[in-house]
This record gives C-alpha cells, sequence and structure tokens, in this order.
C-alpha cells in the first residue's frame, strides 16, 4: 500500500544499528494543506483493509480507525457497553 505522500529523498547511512550495520532513511512529507484529503483517503483505505482481513479470520470485536497527524494510523477498540 503506497502512502499518498511526496518522496523528498534518501539520508543514506542515516544510523548505525546495534549489529553495526548502516541503515539508510527515506523521507516522504504531506504538506498541511494537503492533509485533510490524505487524512480522508488513508482512513477509507485502512477501514477498508479492516474489513478485508476480518473477512478472513476469526470474528474480533468492533474496530475503529482513526488517523491523525502525530501517527500514521491509531487503532482503538470502542468500550464494551
Amino acid at each position: 500500500m503506497a502512502l499518498p505522500a511526496h518522496f523528498e529523498g534518501v539520508l543514506r547511512d542515516w544510523k548505525v544499528l546495534p549489529t553495526g550495520r548502516w541503515r539508510s532513511l527515506a523521507v516522504f512529507s504531506i504538506l498541511d494543506r494537503e492533509w485533510p484529503t490524505t487524512q480522508d483517503n488513508l482512513t477509507r483505505r485502512l477501514t477498508h483493509a479492516l474489513k478485508r482481513r476480518d473477512m478472513h479470520s476469526a470474528p474480533r470485536p468492533q474496530e475503529a480507525v482513526r488517523v491523525s497527524r502525530n501517527s500514521v494510523a491509531d487503532r482503538s477498540v470502542p468500550p464494551v457497553s
């Protein structure tokens, strides 16, 4: 699933892992003015993916998908009444 973000570039050899191996980092961006549309599209895609997954697995409690600026996807389970 590709994110609807603009590819900015790669920071090569950005971090040293505990194994001593170097790791590179791909950088993507979404501008504030692009966020409302991106948020709607991403929420719809995640909701669809969860429904598709649930069709092929054991029953689970109802899940809500909430996408915010601070995280790609926050999944929460509503309280059982």
